[in-house]
């Protein structure tokens, strides 16, 4: 990919397809693989699901949260060695080289709703998660401006706690679904946050029920819920922005045990899902749906590692 200054919608208009960052790969970053946390750095091809490795990252954390910036990817706070920490490490998009950066948040927290939605390349929005020093679940949001690389506590909260919760959002609001919340159980409820005024409103819940670790991926007009660790967990749901409802989405070809604690990219024609567990085995699955058909392509790959599990928390770039 040629480094073009500026902005990376050169290759779409960032006027749609909010989620979708314009890069050509994703990075395979930290995560749990079976064997402990890692700090493996990996790139996947989107067009041929090949991957390419890297020099291993600094720190091997869980539950980092990652957002694409215009040149840069951010994995934000995170758990390592049995411990919450504070570290953000951020990756140039172009040279894959590594930086840290120093941001603190009012509480500290790890696992918030993922994906980590952004307004504009301007800011990446972190929404709940867990405090380890607190004990408990948040409700808190917090977002980082990314030119100055400074955060912001939003005034408003979400109305549940959620903890590795779904997102989906468009060019003008974010929901938060599902997740852990307060006590260690599920919620099915939902949020709606503003994006023009920073507030949170209810919306309707989860029609399946609570969800642990469900997938979230949007396209221009639609939100889905991809399965998830509890009640219908092989089951898919979408949200209408249009019409604020819920209906039933097509599933992927895996429903033989809940996909969760996955990650997911977006490109103009099609979303994913991507990594995590399935049957509570982490797994190299990568399954896209077509927007225009709604159809999944199986497009799961592997590779020679003889260790045979795959990264739970990944950004794309």
């Amino acid at each position: 990919m040629i480094p073009f200054a500026g902005p990376n919608w050169f290759i779409y208009p960032h006027s749609r397809y909010v989620q979708s960052t314009g890069f050509n790969r994703g990075i395979l970053g930290f995560g749990d693989t079976l064997a402990g946390y890692s700090s493996q750095n990996r790139s996947l091809s989107f067009s041929t699901y090949t991957e390419t490795t890297h020099t291993a990252f600094g720190l091997s954390k869980i539950q980092g949260m990652p957002c694409p910036s215009p040149t840069h990817v951010y994995s934000l706070k995170g758990y390592s060695a049995g411990a919450y920490t504070s570290n953000i490490t951020k990756i140039q998009g172009f040279t894959n080289a590594e930086s840290t950066v120093t941001i603190g948040f009012t509480t500290e927290r790890r696992g918030g709703c993922l994906p980590m939605p952004h307004f504009q390349r301007a800011r990446m929005y972190y929404a709940g998660g867990y405090s380890d020093s607190l004990a408990s679940y948040r409700t808190d949001i917090t977002y980082v401006i990314q030119n100055t690389e400074t955060s912001v506590t939003v005034g408003a909260v979400l109305n549940a706690a959620r903890h590795m919760a779904a997102t989906f959002f468009n060019r003008t609001d974010a929901f938060f679904v599902d997740g852990y919340t307060t006590g260690g159980g599920g919620t099915s409820t939902m949020d709606k946050y503003a994006f023009s005024n920073d507030t949170i409103s209810a919306s309707t819940g989860d029609p399946l029920g609570a969800v642990k670790q469900p997938c979230g991926f949007s396209s221009d007009t639609i939100g889905y819920r991809i399965q998830g660790e509890g009640i219908g967990y092989t089951s898919n749901y979408k949200w209408t922005f249009s019409t604020s409802t819920w209906s039933t989405a097509v599933n992927t070809g895996v429903n033989s045990g809940q996909i969760f604690g996955a990650g997911s990219f977006v490109n103009p024609t099609e979303g994913a899902v991507w990594g995590g567990y399935n049957d509570f085995f982490a797994k190299r699955l990568v399954y896209r749906l077509a927007w225009a058909t709604e159809t999944w392509t199986d497009s799961s790959y592997t590779t020679g590692d003889a260790n045979a599990g795959f990264i739970l928390y990944h950004t794309t770039y």
